[in-house]
C-alpha cells in the first residue's frame, strides 16, 4: 500500500499554502496551517514517508490523504509559456455559417451542463485523450472557435466557453487539457484549455497568476 490523494481531489501547493478540489462535492477548501506543513512534506517527499505520524493521521481523517494500492495524485501539465490569444489575431481566420452554428451548438450545450450537472459529471463525461495533436491545425480551430463564437449572445464564463471549445475541438479530432487553477489571496478559482505549453483560451499573463489544482 502507498500513500496518495484520492481520485476525487484535486491539489496544488504553492507558497500561500495548499488548496483542494472536491469534485464530488463542487467545493475548493484548504488545511489549518499545521495540516498545510505537513501536507506539504508529503507533497516533497513524493509521499513516500510521513514524519509526523499524528498530523498523517489527522489528514486522513479529513479524508485529504489515503492508503491505495497504486498511487493517484493527478495530472500535472507542463508550465504554460505561450497563449493562442497573445501570438496572433483571429481576426484574419475566416468562419462560416456552420462554424457558427457549430460553435453555437456548443455554447448551448455546455450552458446547459455547467447549470444542471455536478462537475464529477462533467468531468468523467468528458471526451478520452486521442493522442497527439497536429498543433497548426489545432490552433487553426481554436482560432476559428474565437471567431465564431463572437456571434453567440451568450456572456463568456470561463468553464462554459473551455467545455464549450474542448468539445468542438474533439469533434474535429483534438483533445486539449481542461485546466483548473486557483489563487488563495484573494480566493478566485479558474478554468483554460492547454496543449502542450499553450494555453488556447485565455491570456498568458491571466493564467499563469494561478497554480493548477487539477487537469483533466
Amino acid at each position: 500500500m502507498v500513500l496518495t490523494v484520492p481520485a476525487h481531489l484535486g491539489f496544488c501547493v504553492s507558497p500561500s499554502g495548499a488548496m483542494f478540489l472536491d469534485i464530488r462535492r463542487d467545493r475548493y477548501f484548504g488545511l489549518p496551517g499545521d495540516l498545510e506543513t505537513a501536507f506539504s512534506s508529503l507533497v516533497d517527499c513524493a509521499f513516500e514517508e510521513a514524519s509526523d505520524l499524528a498530523a498523517l493521521a489527522r489528514l486522513k481523517a479529513l479524508g485529504v490523504v489515503e492508503d491505495a494500492a497504486v498511487p493517484h495524485h493527478g495530472r500535472r501539465p507542463p508550465t504554460a509559456n505561450t497563449s493562442l490569444r497573445d501570438v496572433g489575431a483571429c481576426s484574419s481566420i475566416s468562419c462560416s455559417a456552420t462554424d457558427v452554428a457549430a460553435v453555437a451548438r456548443a455554447v448551448l450545450h455546455a450552458r446547459a451542463m455547467v447549470r444542471g450537472t455536478p462537475l464529477r459529471e462533467i468531468i468523467s463525461g468528458l471526451p478520452g485523450p486521442n493522442g497527439s495533436s497536429d498543433r497548426d491545425e489545432l490552433c487553426k480551430l481554436a482560432r476559428r472557435y474565437q471567431r465564431a463564437r463572437r456571434w453567440t449572445p451568450i456572456k463568456p464564463v470561463c468553464l462554459l466557453d473551455s467545455l464549450a471549445m474542448l468539445n468542438y475541438l474533439a469533434g474535429r479530432g483534438h483533445r486539449p487539457l481542461l485546466v483548473f487553477g486557483v489563487t488563495r489571496q484573494p480566493f478566485k478559482a479558474h478554468c483554460w484549455l492547454q496543449h502542450d505549453r499553450m494555453v488556447l483560451n485565455d491570456h498568458l499573463d491571466h493564467v499563469i497568476g494561478h497554480s493548477v489544482i487539477l487537469a483533466v
